[in-house]
């Protein structure tokens, strides 16, 4: 852990200070990492209401909650040993909807059983300490699930939507790497050009330099945006519809998961966490983006949805993501069930 001089210092060394024309200093550490709107928060001035921001947040409500705590000298907490434990997938992923920091869980013992617990440990919170019965939150959290799982209506309405999006990008791509790709031959035609000028004599030492430096720097630019045009994976394409089936069946596997696939996975529905409050359930967050789009077309826009509203590598992580639970959690079992029922 670092202290805020030593930020401050390291942000100086990565060249903060000379991008700024400011010194960094510690004060400004705290500011910044107390500013609500990298947690995609906005606040009324005025009456100092907090308001959900369009922007992407930097940061997930919860790790905001945890540097807040880290701020006021407590220790987060979120304990990495605890992170995996199988009883407790939601631990770190959902916040108490009070104080926004992250439940915490532990056993309790019974008169004949342990039992297992999720409860809120916000510094000041009225609802620290009060718990949540484990069994009873990931019943919830499985019924939240259901109920923002897109219907198979609107399933079939995003694979086509995917599949024009994709095709669109392809050949997009295909443009921007026919484009730059002349753009480099017509910068190594200069070159030549040049050497043969300064060849023949008609140019300086001075003047041919100049140039070739002007050149080199155009080249080297316009290779650099060549190298970070993203590759199109065809098989992305291929996988949309095992992507969607696991966005469909996803709300039934999850009980039987292993925790790491759980929170792997619960991290695409809801990026940044959720909110609960005690005897009220899960509240409102942020969805990934295979969701928004589901919101989109639930609001009537089947035949068009803005590209540009849609993060194209944020948009085939999730889908590769989604194909990878499908092969692994789903498919998988299934071809095994399958193979002894034919045995048998």
């Amino acid at each position: 852990m670092k202290t805020h001089k030593e930020v401050a210092r390291l942000l100086t060394q990565w060249g903060l200070s000379q991008a700024t024309g400011r010194k960094v200093h510690p004060q400004f550490i705290r500011k910044l990492f107390s500013n609500k709107y990298y947690a995609g928060v906005l606040v009324d001035p005025w009456s100092e209401e907090e308001i959900e921001g369009r922007h992407e947040p930097m940061v997930s409500r919860a790790e905001f909650a945890q540097a807040q705590m880290l701020l006021a000298g407590k220790s987060p907490w979120i304990v990495p040993r605890l992170r995996k434990r199988e009883e407790f997938p939601l631990r770190g992923f959902t916040a108490c909807a009070v104080c926004s920091v992250p439940y915490t869980a532990s056993w309790s013992r019974g008169r004949h059983k342990r039992y297992a617990y999720y409860h809120c440990r916000g510094h000041g919170c009225y609802e620290n300490g009060r718990t949540v019965r484990a069994h009873d939150m990931h019943i919830e959290f499985a019924e939240r699930l259901k109920g923002v799982t897109p219907s198979a209506e609107y399933l079939k309405a995003m694979k086509e939507v995917l599949l024009d999006f994709f095709q669109a990008r392809m050949e997009n791509l295909t443009e921007d790497r026919a484009r730059a790709t002349e753009a480099i031959a017509g910068i190594r035609e200069d070159k030549h050009a040049l050497i043969d000028l300064r060849k023949r004599g008609l140019l300086t030492d001075a003047e041919f330099l100049e140039e070739k430096e002007r050149i080199d720097r155009k080249w080297e630019k316009d290779e650099a945006a060549l190298a970070e045009l993203p590759e199109i994976d065809a098989t992305l394409r291929d996988g949309i519809d095992c992507s969607l089936q696991a966005v469909q069946e996803f709300p039934s596997v999850w009980a039987g998961a292993k925790v790491e696939t759980k929170q792997r996975f619960q991290r695409l529905v809801f990026p940044q966490g959720i909110p609960y409050r005690r005897n009220k359930g899960f509240g409102t967050a942020p969805m990934g983006l295979l969701y928004t789009l589901s919101g989109h077309l639930q609001k009537g826009n089947f035949t068009s949805v803005d590209p540009s509203s849609l993060s194209w590598n944020q948009l085939a992580k999730e889908l590769e993501e989604w194909r990878t639970l499908f092969k692994e959690i789903i498919e998988k079992p299934r071809r095994i069930d399958q193979a002894q029922e034919f045995a048998a």
